[in-house]
């Protein structure tokens, strides 16, 4: 499950900063932010994505997280809300 959410979350990414149409924008811009809500509640519940242990998938996640609010947020205009990720506590895991 985490695989298809992480590559559909750098799909999404993509179409948004790609998208020449409004309309295909808005459709990745809320796809994306759909994907970072169903990984907030599993995260909640789950130190990481798949069980007790980390994963490339969280690797991964990791990776487009802190590239979230530096690159994402203002060029490709994912600006609903920032990842709100804490460095010091993530680099910490």
């Amino acid at each position: 499950m985490a695989v298809k959410l992480i590559d559909e979350l750098q799909k999404e990414i993509k179409a948004a900063g790609e998208a020449v149409k409004q309309e295909a924008y808005e459709k990745a811009y809320d796809h994306v932010f759909q994907i970072l809500d169903n990984l907030e509640k599993l995260l909640n519940d789950n130190r990481y994505l798949e069980g007790n242990e980390i994963t490339e998938e969280d690797k991964r996640l990791y990776d487009i997280l802190i590239r979230f609010d530096a690159v994402y947020y203002f060029k490709q205009r994912l600006n609903r809300k920032a990842s709100g990720i804490d460095l010091q506590t993530a680099s910490a895991g």
